[in-house]
C-alpha cells in the first residue's frame, strides 16, 4: 500500500480496517504487502501499528519501502498470491 502522503488514522478508520479490510484482504489468500512509508510520521506509526497486529499471523509477511519501484520489485519477487493496491 502506498501510504506516502498519509496522515494519521482516527479511531473509527483504524477499527474498519482492522474489522473489515484487513480480513477481506487475508480470505482473499494475500500473504505478502508492500508498504511505502509515509512521509507523515503520525501516519507511518499508524501504518506500523496496523501492519504489526497482522504480522502476529505468522503466514503474513509485509516490508516497507521508500518508494513504490522497489516496493514492487520485492513482490514480484514472490511466489505467492500479492497485491498492490494503488
Amino acid at each position: 500500500g502506498n501510504t506516502t502522503n498519509m496522515d494519521a488514522i482516527d479511531e473509527a478508520d483504524m477499527e474498519w480496517i482492522n474489522n473489515h479490510w484487513f480480513p477481506t484482504l487475508l480470505e482473499a489468500g494475500i500473504q505478502k504487502m508492500a508498504v511505502i512509508v509515509s512521509i507523515n510520521v503520525f501516519g507511518k506509526m499508524a501504518v506500523e501499528d496496523i501492519i504489526s497486529i497482522v504480522e502476529t499471523l505468522n503466514w503474513f509477511e509485509s516490508r516497507y519501502f521508500d518508494n513504490v519501484e522497489e516496493g514492487i520489485e520485492w513482490l514480484a519477487k514472490a511466489d505467492v498470491k500479492t497485491a498492490v493496491p494503488s
